[in-house]
């Protein structure tokens, strides 16, 4: 077991019991003189001896004790995460986070280390639903840890348990509910913006989920399973019934598919169905490592969507509903620099969401016609930026942000973001140790290729070389730079003439953005907008 929880267990007994006390607890245990270390590794039945030691000293049953130390660990465990709590996070915005978030801080002190399995899924505005996967059947612990949280961020929360391991369930499930004595409206959450620039985003309508096992609309078009291999770009697909003959060769040749980066090394046959639900599919526009999007038409409104799915259904069901629940985060968000989300479903077992259907080009295409003037790129920079402060106040991580996922409108005016990497489908980079991690090549963070998950930090990274790309007219690190084990990204920045003649206080901060360690990064959002808005209001140049 993790020695950071021996710790937080000893400093509990400590500071309520007194250190005689903890020395008991430990000579009763069997490991008198035992002296623990937050970075350790510690066998399991050291550690419940000590806590039952813990139990029979203080004369408590073990489910009262073990939710106690929770509830006092709670505080703890949120200041050992640091910087990677967004300031705006509160609990459900953390709880969105809390497998990304535990498995970060446990294994950068221990790479070894195998913490338990806790994933979280929103039910509603006001619940969320934390699953809890353990052997060691601290599930006491866990239902502290949560409660705990109402009192870290002044939120009133009730925690119940739904299932116990202890009663026979394959795993733990808790339903954390937020107690609100006010309504909150949207101007008043500050999440929802209104939405300009494209005709097509005013019409949000709200979400739906389907899940029609027997919806006529359903998905006509069957795939071979057998043959899909879960994460690989090349995959030969074949279904029985369609258009084009039920299959297409995709070449990658779409304007929104662009990116070298995102596409099979040769052409690819994927599915083609006749429709997902109540949209009829017409074309692909993008292929990734596990996930395709079309384009379809909205047959019920009219109007053209683009709809993203996943190629394999051949994946755990927690990441299934990891894609759903990450989408359903997103469709509350109605900003100007954000792809809207339309609807959020499933059909054969197969997870869809619908997105506006953005026309103009990807800021991959505009930055390889040549360089960008000083303010296109300032403009453009500056509405992802907000467009990124948007989601990651509500607790998603985009964990794939590269100009071919930044689309501008044929006047170069608008951008925003989309092709989120929900529940890890991005393409394949590899790590210094030759291991796969999910992401684009030239626009990773080091923690990322080191293994570790992203969190909200990482965006910061990755937007640092897109503002860098467009800043300086070149691409910040080419794929040979990944192959090296030189991982000090600020020494091989190739400054061109257009880079040197950018304002030194927005160098400081585009550098800043790319450090390599993300405890210095610059990842402050009113700090960068501080340096950015004075400079735009500064420029005269309206071209791109």
């Amino acid at each position: 077991m993790h020695g950071s929880i021996c710790v937080i267990l000893k400093k509990f007994i400590e500071q309520n019991y007194g250190k005689e006390t903890w020395s008991e607890i430990l000579r009763l245990a069997g490991h008198d003189g035992l002296v623990l270390s937050p970075i350790q590794n510690y066998p399991d039945e050291a550690v419940f001896a000590i806590v039952g030691a813990t139990c029979e000293h203080l004369e408590i049953d073990m489910t009262t004790g073990l939710e106690a130390v929770g509830r006092f660990a709670t505080p703890e465990l949120v200041r050992f995460a640091k910087g990677m709590l967004h300031p705006d996070w509160k609990t459900f915005e953390l709880l969105a986070n809390i497998e990304t978030l535990i498995h970060r801080t446990i294994r950068v002190s221990n790479p070894d280390a195998d913490p338990a399995n806790i994933q979280a899924f929103e039910l509603s505005d006001d619940q969320v639903q934390v699953v809890y996967s353990s052997q060691r059947g601290l599930c006491a612990l866990a239902h502290g840890i949560l409660q705990g949280l109402g009192d870290v961020f002044d939120e009133e929360l009730t925690v119940v348990q739904n299932t116990c391991v202890h009663k026979g369930d394959p795993f733990c499930t808790f339903t954390v509910t937020k107690v609100s004595h006010v309504a909150e409206t949207p101007s008043e959450s500050g999440v929802v913006a209104t939405a300009v620039g494209s005709s097509s985003s005013a019409l949000t309508g709200g979400h739906i989920d389907h899940d029609p096992t027997s919806d006529p609309y359903a998905m006509t078009s069957e795939i071979d399973e057998s043959e899909v291999e879960s994460g690989t770009d090349e995959v030969p697909v074949h279904i029985s019934s369609g258009n084009s003959a039920g299959q297409f060769v995709y070449t990658g040749k779409t304007e929104q598919s662009s990116d070298s980066d995102t596409l099979p090394s040769s052409s690819t046959i994927v599915p083609l169905p006749k429709r997902i639900g109540r949209y009829s599919i017409h074309e692909v526009l993008g292929l990734g490592g596990m996930g395709i999007v079309y384009r379809g038409i909205d047959e019920t409104l009219m109007r053209t969507v683009a709809i993203k799915t996943l190629k394999n259904v051949k994946i755990e069901d927690a990441k299934k509903e990891q894609f759903l629940a990450e989408a359903r985060r997103l469709a509350k968000l109605n900003h100007p620099n954000v792809v809207q989300i339309y609807d959020v479903g499933k059909v054969a077992q197969r997870p869809y969401f619908v997105m506006e259907f953005l026309e103009g080009l990807s800021l991959a295409s505009r930055l390889a016609r040549g360089p960008m003037s000083f303010h296109g790129a300032l403009r453009i920079l500056k509405q992802i930026l907000d467009g990124l402060h948007a989601i990651h106040r509500l607790g998603i991580v985009h964990r794939d942000i590269k100009p071919g996922n930044i689309m501008l409108s044929s006047d170069m005016q608008q951008s925003q973001l989309l092709d989120f990497g929900l529940a890890g489908d991005h393409a394949a980079a590899s790590t210094s140790k030759g291991a796969s991690v999910s992401g684009t090549r030239g626009y990773l963070p080091p923690e990322r290729l080191k293994g570790f998950p992203g969190d909200y930090r990482s965006d910061f990274f990755s937007l640092g070389c897109v503002a860098y790309e467009m800043l300086s007219g070149k691409m910040l690190h080419q794929l040979s730079h990944y192959q090296s084990e030189n991982r000090l990204y600020l020494k091989v920045i190739d400054e061109t003439e257009q880079w040197n003649m950018v304002p030194e206080v927005l160098k400081s901060v585009v550098l800043g953005m790319l450090n390599p360690n993300p405890e210095e990064r610059v990842c402050e959002y009113d700090h960068i907008i501080g340096v950015i808005g004075p400079l735009l209001g500064n420029s005269f140049s309206s071209d791109s």
